[in-house]
């Protein structure tokens, strides 16, 4: 289990006073950065496909998809569609602390509860319907603290309510805990992971580890490293006023400009210069 990370909420420059936030998040838009943070997080698909791995556990991201993931829970996105499309709502742990004290909703403030941790509502069904309303109504509501942290609870309280009484389960099944532990070490370091060197540090043969990480998790290893190569890419050049596309592609881990463009088109379906100059969606 990696260590967890500074709260996210900070890195969002969320102000203190404010118990949380909830934005969306575009596959086609932006990478979605690794991260662990001593929050709880709860996503739901709006649109899209893909999967989630959080700790030994797969789960099938498709619309309706409510996905708690824990402060202790490590978790690695997997296969995205390129229209997958989230709400993410993030929690400071004293709401949730105060929250989960009453009304049987206990294990919202376990670290990494025991079970599955994402189930399914129908989105065109009245209680899909109404978490999406509310989604974005907290949304909208931020600006306005009072209003934004009445908002958050209530969300918080209604998504648990409805992940237990109407939900199916999307879990997927368990992976090896060597495939486990070879995502977790290429997700945090691409730039330097090499088939071998995973292998030997997951405790399987380079041969056992490929086929069982693609049986497991739907795509090879090194597909895998290049997706998160790509994603660093994205992390690192930003906006393009600290370092230049070559710099940023060879400190993701890519050997040459050429290997970068190659990846870089299967991965988004565009060039660099198209992703860096796409109009901004709505």
């Amino acid at each position: 289990m990696g260590r967890i990370q500074p709260a996210a909420l900070d890195d969002l420059a969320v102000a203190p006073e404010v118990d949380g936030t909830v934005f969306v998040w575009h596959a086609a838009r932006v990478s979605l950065p690794t991260h662990r943070h001593r929050e709880l997080e709860l996503n739901l698909v709006r649109r899209g496909t893909g999967s989630l791995l959080v700790g030994e556990k797969r789960y099938w991201l498709r619309p309706g998809v409510l996905i708690w993931l824990f402060p202790g829970q490590d978790h690695v996105l997997l296969d995205p569609s390129r229209d997958l499309e989230l709400w993410i709502a993030v929690f400071r742990p004293e709401l949730v602390e105060r929250l989960a004290a009453s009304g049987g909703r206990g294990l919202l403030d376990a670290a990494d509860p025991p079970g599955t941790s994402s189930r399914r509502v129908d989105p065109a069904g009245e209680v899909g319907r109404r978490l999406e309303a509310l989604f974005s109504e907290v949304a909208e509501a931020q600006g306005d603290t009072e209003m934004t942290n009445a908002g958050l609870a209530f969300l918080l309280m209604r998504a648990w309510s409805a992940f237990h009484e109407q939900g199916e389960d999307t879990f997927l099944g368990d992976v090896h805990p060597a495939v486990e532990r070879a995502a977790m070490l290429i997700r945090d370091r691409p730039e330097v992971a090499r088939l071998g060197d995973v292998a030997t540090a997951a405790g399987l043969s380079a041969g056992r580890l490929s086929r069982l990480f693609r049986q497991q998790l739907g795509l090879s290893p090194m597909e895998f490293r290049d997706r998160r190569r790509v994603e660093r890419f994205l992390e690192l050049y930003g906006d393009g006023a600290r370092r230049s596309v070559v710099a940023a592609a060879e400190l993701a881990g890519f050997g040459s400009y050429a290997q970068f463009l190659r990846v870089f088109r299967a991965v988004t379906g565009n060039t660099p210069r198209a992703w860096v100059r796409r109009p901004p969606e709505t």
